[in-house]
């Protein structure tokens, strides 16, 4: 689960831990840098600091390389939507 620090709002710095699930941030929680306390229950779902820390996960995350096995993974499940299609074999190969 990777972990970044990011201000949100006007100064409020969080911890943010994501986990990535098909190419996109699944989970998110936000912690307390200093006191390391859960606060992703305080945090309204659709307020501004709620889509700035999911910002900041999805930038996190598209900014880390790919791993070989990531890949794979993508291209296995692209495979499996398209398997009747003459896109699947330019996938699977």
């Amino acid at each position: 689960m990777p972990r970044i620090t990011a201000t949100l709002n006007e100064g409020f710095v969080a911890d943010i831990d994501y986990e990535v699930s098909c190419d996109e941030v699944s989970d998110l929680r936000i912690h307390c840098p200093v006191t390391g306390m859960d606060l992703t229950d305080l945090i309204a779902y659709s307020s501004t600091a709620w889509d700035q820390a999911w910002d900041a996960a999805e930038r996190h995350m598209l900014s880390t390389p790919r791993t070989c096995n990531a890949r794979r993974m993508a291209a296995a499940n692209t495979a499996a939507m398209c398997f009747d299609t003459p896109f699947a074999y330019g996938v699977a190969a």
